[in-house]
């Protein structure tokens, strides 16, 4: 990155800095644009827990700044260690090239010990790390809170001796995954077993709040500060990663959400923020302290309508929600209890409070889904549309069968379903703006998020196996994976 370029994004940063110095150094990557990378709540957390440490400096790099820091202008390869954040499937072949940039072997079994230590974490680590696992020494399966710390402490005891003995000095540490150390073995082409240790997905019940330590005009959310108010989902449905990789349900304190707001643009972050126990009190308490709120999704039977009025006046203009179907049928199917009663309930508070914009968020692809659910779902949209007194807007995805879910080994739908379903909906819905998921990505994100490790190495994989047979395996790829949902706690002390 150009000097003038570097200090002009810096320049435009609100917020926390980082200390000058430290004894461990670490560069954390994004696999994606600054804007996108800095509109992370996880990357901003993680990078604010590295920082926070008096004997680590972390300092940021993104897939448009190329292999240098943004805070100094370093090659990343002078770190100690070099991270990445990594949320979202079709982000892998982007972490591919940002490590092939940094001129290093990009797998690590051709890395030598004083190259720096490559670590992942993120949303893809607890469902599915394996096709990644090549290019990693380390990957943090679940909640970073922890063990981060109990990570960067043994490489504070071990620094000097060598990459092997630190990697051997983690592996009992719950949520550390040591591609090298668990590994599958491989019969006529399946995986047949896992050598090595089992790994416990890391569950945190005690820390601060996260939040956006830096904001900036460049991000996607301008000038906002994210704060998240709960984590998992208390829903289960069938299809969402949501409430079986981060289960149990939790969520934080309202008085500690309170004290880090730092800024008069907030955003609050959730699954389902309208059943975070005291929404419609923080709301209140927020008034006149913010000029300006963002929420993410809320499910249309929760929401209060005076809720949505304090909202408003609280600058907000634009509400989502996910039916995600529209029968009554595929509702039972994947386990998502909203009628069309209380989504037009929903559209009547909307009306009522002021909002301008509804999103909605559909699947098609869904089990025992035929055409006829296809056109109750336009039925639905148009009649949406008919009530609501402002733009409507929908956003139509394939239901991605994921790794951990109920549907982890059912077939992705097909080309041939997917465009009579999407020739329907185009026919049926009109006057508004319909975007729908390309089946391309629909099939490339099936194909990573339940690959293993010989994805982006072999040749001769037959990778429709991933995405269409997956009910044939005996082991999959994610099997090494202990969820570890027991602690019966639905909030978070501070830690």
């Amino acid at each position: 990155m150009r000097e003038k370029k570097r200090r002009e994004i810096l320049g435009k940063e609100k917020g926390l800095k980082p200390t000058s110095s430290g004894y461990i150094r670490i560069a954390l990557g994004y696999p994606n644009t600054y804007s996108v990378g800095m509109s992370s709540l996880g990357f901003q957390w993680v990078w604010y827990l590295f920082n926070k440490r008096p004997d680590t400096i972390c300092e940021r790099f993104f897939y448009d700044t190329g292999n240098t820091t943004l805070e100094s202008g370093r090659k990343i390869i002078l770190f100690d260690f070099i991270a990445f954040s990594i949320s979202y499937e079709m982000d892998y072949q982007r972490v591919i090239k940002m490590i092939e940039q940094t001129g290093l072997p990009v797998r690590a079994d051709e890395r030598d010990e004083r190259m720096p230590v490559f670590i992942a974490g993120g949303g893809f680590a607890s469902i599915n790390p394996e096709p990644l696992a090549p290019f990693f020494d380390v990957i943090v399966v679940g909640d970073g809170e922890g063990v981060i710390d109990a990570l960067l402490d043994r490489y504070h005891e071990t620094k000097g001796v060598g990459k092997n003995e630190f990697l051997e000095s983690i592996k009992d540490l719950r949520g550390i995954y040591i591609p090298s150390i668990t590994f599958p073995v491989y019969r006529g082409g399946e995986i047949e077993s896992f050598e090595g240790r089992e790994v416990e997905q890391n569950v945190s019940f005690s820390h601060p709040v996260p939040f956006t330590p830096v904001v900036t005009p460049l991000s996607h959310f301008s000038d906002m500060e994210l704060i998240e108010v709960e984590r998992g989902c208390r829903f289960r449905c069938k299809f969402c990663t949501v409430g079986y990789v981060n289960a149990p349900f939790r969520e934080y304190d309202m008085e500690e959400v309170l004290d880090v707001v730092n800024h008069h643009r907030i955003g609050l972050i959730g699954a389902s923020l309208a059943d975070y126990t005291k929404f419609d009190r923080i709301i209140e308490r927020l008034k006149g302290r913010v000029t300006h709120i963002g929420v993410s999704s809320v499910r249309a039977d929760r929401i209060k309508k005076h809720t949505m009025k304090s909202l408003v006046e609280m600058g907000l203009k634009t509400i989502t929600i996910a039916p995600e179907v529209a029968s009554k049928k595929l509702m039972g199917v994947i386990s998502k209890g909203i009628t069309e009663e209380q989504i037009m309930g929903f559209v009547n508070k909307a009306n009522d409070s002021g909002i301008r914009r509804v999103k909605m968020y559909f699947l098609i692809g869904v089990p025992e889904e035929d055409l006829s659910d296809i056109e109750m779902m336009a039925g639905l949209i148009m009649k949406v549309n008919r009530a609501f007194n402002g733009e409507v807007r929908v956003s139509v995805n394939v239901m991605i069968p994921k790794p951990f879910t109920a549907f982890e080994r059912l077939s992705l739908i097909t080309k041939v379903d997917y465009n009579h379903r999407v020739s329907l909906l185009k026919k049926l819905i009109k006057g508004i703006r319909v975007d729908i998921m390309p089946y391309r990505e629909a099939y490339t994100q099936t194909l990573f998020s339940r690959g293993d490790r010989r994805l982006f190495f072999d040749k001769n994989l037959d990778k429709d196996v991933f995405v269409y047979h997956m009910d044939s395996m005996n082991v999959l790829p994610w099997g090494f994976i202990k969820q570890n949902p027991s602690e019966n706690q639905r909030g978070f002390s501070r830690g």
